[in-house]
């Protein structure tokens, strides 16, 4: 698959999975959802983790690096109209992605 062509054109395949508004700022839930009970809005990440730890893929995951910045700093991460990443969520994303390969030079070739 992805892995194999990777490493054919020299590069290593990675995930990063991107962050979910509603597991990231859990109040625009209760504001879209009011009805909804209590479910674990982390789950998917935690099965995707757990699929690329068992087969030695690199992951880069930005739910927890979100929740942790949303819940230390208060700000919001997301546009109110879309969910989308606002300069906000871009910014952490950045940030993170940025530290990642900084960390793991050898993903990026450099050592």
């Amino acid at each position: 698959g992805f892995d194999k062509l990777s490493r054919e054109h020299g590069a290593t395949f990675m995930v990063l999975s991107i962050s979910d508004a509603f597991s990231v700022h859990p109040e625009l839930v209760k504001e879209a959802f009011p009805q909804t009970t209590e479910i674990d809005l982390t789950k998917p990440e935690k099965k995707l983790q757990q699929i690329t730890a068992e087969l030695g893929i690199p992951t880069l995951s930005l739910g927890p690096i979100f929740r942790y910045n949303a819940s230390s700093t208060g700000k919001m991460s997301v546009w109110s109209c879309d969910w989308h990443w606002n300069q906000i969520g871009h910014q952490w994303a950045a940030d993170a992605m940025f530290y990642y390969f900084l960390e793991n030079r050898t993903l990026i070739g450099l050592e």
